[in-house]
């Protein structure tokens, strides 16, 4: 017999509850670490991602950061709650971002 079905129900709840904690420290590090790499190519530091400015290197960096947080499986209101943003707001910045690099992709060509 499995070993589980002889652990009771309170125990498998908070066997439970351990793994979600791991899988969403494990996601965070994966969040601030996307955050921390772009933010320091655009010579951001995190607050300054997450921060009130809407300055072209900062929106740039945050569509940046959305795009793979969006390909890293992040929902958009996770990403926007991390950024500090509206959800839609993040879901134009990802848009637009595409739709630039559409145009750059079909005019170079």
């Amino acid at each position: 017999m499995r070993l589980l079905q002889f652990i009771s129900k309170d125990a498998k709840t908070a066997l439970s509850a351990v793994a979600d904690t791991q899988k969403t420290l494990k996601g965070m590090r994966l969040l601030r670490s996307i955050v921390e790499d772009v933010g320091d190519k655009y010579g951001l530091t995190v607050q300054q991602v997450c921060g009130r400015k809407r300055g072209k290197s900062y929106v740039d960096c945050r569509a940046e950061i959305a795009i793979k947080l969006r390909k890293s499986g992040y929902t958009y209101p996770e990403i926007a709650e991390a950024l500090d943003r509206d959800t839609s707001s993040i879901q134009h910045l990802v848009k637009r971002r595409k739709r630039a690099e559409t145009s750059t992709d079909t005019s170079g060509a």
